[in-house]
Parts: structure tokens; C-alpha cells; sequence
């Protein structure tokens, strides 16, 4: 079977680091006080640890789909986009998605029966402050391009796989960042 390959995928269902449940601050404080080590003196080496929780979010994100849906996918070389400000777009993860024709369709199909996707989509893409859609709150207006086999764009792709997995992921998400974060390795001397 012919491989699909997607190269900077955005990660679905990842709400970002900072000022969410996988915000670092929190648990790097509270590890290095059950250490016995004072979290002042430590700094947290960000993009190390960062892309240490994106291999594990992208597991997963693989393992879920898996699972609960038989749907196989594979989520390489994760890079973790972390801007420098917040007030103009959120932390990302982008990984390489390699997938088949027929895993997608598996995972278009999953969305699609399931009776409350319509009003998921009515929900996501309603007009909001701050938010101006750019595809139409009514599904159907997306016409050729969900019906057909336009499988392979990663927007869409991505909205499926939210749909599926957005109230089920937290719980392996703050796992990953319990098995993860390992304070000897992601931690440095501060320098105060």
C-alpha cells in the first residue's frame, strides 16, 4: 500500500505549554522540591525538555488512534515552535505524518458516522471574537472537498483527528509529562 507522507503536521489537540495543564513551571517545582533540591536554584532547559513531551505527545496521538479507532498512523521528527510572545499564536508541534489512503479514509469514515460530528463542526467554525472562519459552520457547504477523495490535506486531517480525540487525550498527555521530565536532565544550574 502506497505511503502518504506530510511533512510539518500540525499535532491535533495539543493546547500549547504555556498557561495550560502541560505548562512545565508547576511540575518542574514541585519534582525538584520532592528532591529535595530548591526550585530557585534550577532553570528549566525549555527546548530540550519541550521536545522530549512532543515525541511523547505524538506517541500518543498515534497509540489513541490506534486503539480506539484502528486507524494507523506514525508521527515523526516532532519540532515544537514555541513563539517568543503569545499574544499572536499559540506553542505548536509539527511531526511528519505517515499514513496510507486507506487509514484515512478509516479515520474520515469514524467522524463522519458518528452522529455528533455535524454540530462539533457547527461549534468549531462559528464566527467569534477573535475568530473569523475561514470554512463555513455547515459541512456541507465544504462540498467536493470533504466528499471526494481529498483526503491528504492536513488541514483536514487535523480536523478529523480533534474531533476524535480531543476528550480522551489528556489523560496520556500528563502521563507523558510524568514519565518524561526528568529534572536532572532538563534542569541547569540557575544563574542567580
Amino acid at each position: 500500500m502506497k505511503k502518504i507522507v506530510i511533512k510539518d503536521f500540525v499535532l491535533p489537540v495539543f493546547p500549547g505549554f504555556y498557561n495550560t495543564y502541560l505548562d512545565p513551571t508547576g511540575h518542574i517545582d514541585r519534582l525538584l522540591e520532592e528532591n529535595g533540591i530548591d526550585p530557585n536554584t534550577k532553570m528549566l532547559k525549555f527546548e530540550e525538555w519541550s521536545l522530549d513531551i512532543a515525541e511523547g505527545l505524538c506517541q500518543c496521538v498515534e497509540k489513541e488512534l490506534k486503539e480506539r479507532f484502528g486507524v494507523r498512523i506514525k508521527l515523526q521528527n516532532p519540532k515544537v515552535i514555541s513563539p517568543r510572545y503569545y499574544n499572536y499564536e499559540n506553542d505548536r508541534i509539527y511531526a511528519t505524518l505517515i499514513t496510507t489512503k486507506h487509514a484515512l479514509r478509516k479515520l474520515r469514515k469514524t467522524a463522519f458516522e458518528n452522529p455528533m460530528f455535524r454540530s462539533w463542526i457547527k461549534r468549531a467554525f462559528k464566527g467569534r471574537d477573535g475568530f473569523i472562519p475561514h470554512y463555513s459552520s455547515d459541512i456541507k457547504d465544504w462540498g467536493k472537498y470533504i466528499i471526494n477523495d481529498l483526503i491528504e490535506d492536513d488541514f483536514l486531517i487535523t480536523i478529523l483527528m480533534t474531533f476524535l480525540l480531543e476528550k480522551d487525550i489528556d489523560e496520556c498527555f500528563m502521563e507523558v509529562i510524568v514519565e518524561k521530565t526528568d529534572i536532572y536532565k532538563h534542569t541547569t544550574d540557575s544563574l542567580i
